[in-house]
């Protein structure tokens, strides 16, 4: 699982994207690891819990890659990288309604 999860290079490329764009320095860790430096990445308490829901919604679309794959089909990097941001903006638009310009 840490292959698929963290060390292949699509996933490694994916957790360093947005760790990178964060702040969080991922060398050396393990996926668990990873996982508790976004939760307790140091961020104001609104954009917090954004930072505890992007390891679940990088995790969940390597998974659906991993099935993509395994059925036949394939999703590009920059297709991944679309969704998460994509899924990112939905949390803020439900959870934040006031903010308007998250497009």
């Amino acid at each position: 699982m840490t292959y698929l999860f963290l060390t292949a290079p699509i996933a490694n490329k994916l957790w360093r994207q947005f760790a990178d764009c964060a702040g969080i320095k991922m060398e050396g860790m393990l996926l668990q690891q990873i996982i508790i430096a976004w939760w307790k990445h140091k961020a104001s308490p609104k954009l917090q819990e954004v930072y505890r829901a992007i390891p679940t919604i990088v995790l969940w679309t390597i998974w659906r890659r991993r099935n993509a794959i395994k059925y036949g089909n394939n999703i590009k990097y920059e297709e991944m990288v679309n969704q998460i941001v994509g899924v990112v903006r939905q949390l803020i638009k439900h959870k934040y309604p006031w903010i308007k310009k998250i497009e």
